[in-house]
């Protein structure tokens, strides 16, 4: 393509882009970074609260799609965030023409795990998905063992690897401290949803292997946050911060001893993999990791040698990493240093933008071509 100012992109996102949530830094940096390459994006994303229920969703939804399809004669490309809800704009795009590229950042499973209602109608709601899939011009997972997934359940089609991602900018060593959290504690960012891991968080600060004077400080919002406040009322080592601004979590961060992914092996089956946003935002602010081993961050901490892999469910073990990396400041200084090298180096969302360009690249390129329609 040799104009991209001349190419229109409507990007559809049905998952809540509020602060605080994964899918706000990568919605957002995402387009950010396609508009400074040239391209004309329109963001059309949902804007629902944790206490919603399906009505007032699907209500959401709907206003997103119809202020979609108003736009989809003026566009080239509908990019989608691949969810059950966003078939009927799918198959509108695809019956006006428009080429579509899916992100897929988890397998059906997912809408179970926040909505078990619809177990009732599991076949039709997986059907939605899949047909999607099916349909898209393009397919972009988040990590290599899903896009395997992804390119059996489309039928054998392609799925190219595009994780998340950092701004090494934004996310910096040097940030200024968050106020009313003191140092030491280690961080959890991100939504409190069923496959976090909270509950071994939880009982890890318990463990008698958890320094003693170390508090675990848990910012984010979800369906295990009244288990998060419950822990906090009864140990003081616990601090539940709520949402905090995209502005705040590196404030968090980087005056952390880690921050933790330990989400818990019961979703491997499901999920497949992931790419966890925080893992990238910590080593970009030079702050290790500790991750429970789901394949991809658990290549990217032992391939970079910035944190530690520990045991799914292990809540002893996770203890007695954070413990580890209190006690030895070197080790722990060393690790951050490689992880913030490997951020600017390979995990930038400037690079994800590129990624992403150049599939919307060859996207249209094919479709000039009139192949694939």
């Amino acid at each position: 393509m040799s104009d991209r100012g001349q190419q229109r992109i409507c990007y559809v996102a049905l998952q809540s882009v509020r602060e605080g949530q994964a899918a706000h830094a990568h919605v957002h940096e995402i387009v950010q970074g396609l508009q400074k390459l040239g391209w004309r994006v329109s963001l059309h994303a949902a804007q629902t609260q944790p206490q919603d229920g399906m009505l007032r969703r699907v209500l959401a939804f709907l206003g997103v799609q119809l202020a979609a399809a108003a736009r989809m004669f003026s566009i080239q490309v509908l990019y989608v965030r691949w969810h059950a809800a966003t078939a009927p704009i799918v198959l509108l795009a695809k019956l006006c023409r428009r080429r579509v590229v899916l992100e897929v950042n988890g397998t059906y499973s997912d809408i179970f795990l926040v909505w078990p209602a619809l177990h009732r109608i599991s076949r039709c709601v997986t059907w939605l998905m899949r047909v999607q899939l099916r349909k898209a011009d393009a397919r972009i997972a988040v990590a290599p063992d899903l896009a395997k997934w992804v390119e059996t359940e489309s039928g054998g089609k392609t799925c190219v690897v595009i994780p998340n991602g950092a701004d090494p900018d934004r996310f910096r060593p040097d940030a200024d401290p968050l106020s009313g959290v003191e140092p030491p504690y280690v961080a959890f960012v991100g939504a409190l949803s069923p496959w976090q891991g909270v509950d071994t968080m939880l009982d890890a600060v318990a463990s008698p292997a958890w320094p003693k004077d170390v508090s675990l400080a848990i910012a984010g919002h979800g369906t295990e946050s009244e288990r998060a406040e419950e822990a906090a009322s009864r140990n003081n080592a616990i601090q539940v911060l709520g949402v905090i601004s995209y502005e705040d979590v590196p404030r968090l961060i980087a005056h952390g001893l880690c921050c933790l992914s330990v989400q818990g092996q019961a979703l491997m089956q499901l999920r497949k993999d992931f790419s966890a946003i925080k893992v990238f935002e910590s080593l970009a602010c030079g702050t290790p990791v500790i991750v429970s081993p789901y394949p991809s961050q658990k290549a990217l901490v032992e391939e970079a040698e910035c944190g530690i892999v520990v045991p799914f469910d292990d809540a002893d073990a996770l203890a007695e990493a954070v413990a580890h990396l209190y006690a030895n400041p070197e080790v722990r200084s060393s690790m951050g240093q490689r992880g913030r090298s490997v951020i600017i180096s390979k995990h930038s969302w400037a690079a994800r933008a590129r990624a992403t360009d150049a599939v919307l690249t060859e996207v249209l390129a094919v479709g000039h071509r009139g192949e694939g329609l």
